[in-house]
């Protein structure tokens, strides 16, 4: 068994795992030597040298095919690892930025479920109000919204109040999809009343006023009572009627999607 265990450790020092990790991610090496680079931190599979691997996905190679390839290349060794990749990988996704292989990797290894719960607590982690993410929440609201669940809608919810509109839009997008008869009841108020703060946010620009006005129209959602009226940068484009829904005025013809 020691035998075994000497012949098969490939054990790499911190020193090593730094070099390796250097070469790795320097974007002007020849990509052959990238690859060796990466095969060695593979093969080692400690915590440290999975963390070097993931180092991979944050930089971006010369030659779009090359970085493409070796992504997908450290994705594929990530999956084979297993599950003993996955508090690395959560690490990683915690971290909020370059997230596409990494879920991928993530949820190839555990499942959609598991992924989507990991997701959501990042998520909600990081929070409406921060601003250093925006792009990895991004990822993080598109993963989730690939097939959306009762509780994964009602907790993407409070990210319609976004610091980045671009999020605000993502979960527009979701909301889009969804219709008043096909959500519980208590969904169809929560996501109404989410709508009209959105409408009534004074902080929110033209663009994500009239994306929401758009979405409250299609869907057919009843605004709650506190919402009096519409933004003037939706007025003309949009109005409130007595029964509280929100209307496309018939002059309006021009699609606002953009």
């Amino acid at each position: 068994m020691a035998i075994f265990n000497f012949f098969k450790s490939k054990t790499l020092s911190e020193s090593k795992i730094a070099k390796l990790v250097k070469t790795a991610t320097d974007p002007y090496v020849a990509s052959e030597d990238r690859d060796d680079a990466l095969e060695r931190l593979a093969e080692s599979g400690s915590d440290a040298a999975i963390r070097g691997m993931l180092q991979r996905f944050t930089m971006n190679a010369t030659g779009h095919i090359a970085d493409e390839t070796e992504k997908k290349w450290v994705e594929d060794r990530l999956v084979s690892i297993g599950e003993s990749a996955l508090p690395e990988l959560r690490r990683y996704i915690d971290a909020g930025r370059r997230l596409t292989y990494a879920l991928r990797a993530f949820q190839r290894i555990a499942g959609r479920d598991r992924t989507v719960a990991m997701c959501l607590e990042v998520l909600e982690r990081l929070g409406p109000e921060d601003h250093r993410n925006s792009d990895g929440k991004a990822q993080l609201v598109q993963h989730i919204a690939e097939e959306i669940t009762e509780d994964s809608l009602n907790r993407l919810l409070p990210f319609l109040a976004d610091h980045s509109d671009d999020i605000r839009w993502l979960v527009l997008s979701v909301l889009e999809a969804c219709k008043p008869e096909t959500v519980t009841p208590a969904q169809r108020i929560s996501i109404a009343e989410a709508l009209a703060q959105a409408l009534s946010d004074s902080q929110t620009g033209p663009r994500i006023h009239l994306r929401t006005a758009e979405v409250a129209a299609h869907g057919e959602w009843q605004m709650p009572g506190t919402l009096q009226a519409l933004s003037a940068d939706v007025e003309g484009a949009f109005y409130l009627d007595k029964k509280h829904y929100v209307r496309r005025s018939t002059a309006s013809n021009s699609s606002l999607r953009g």
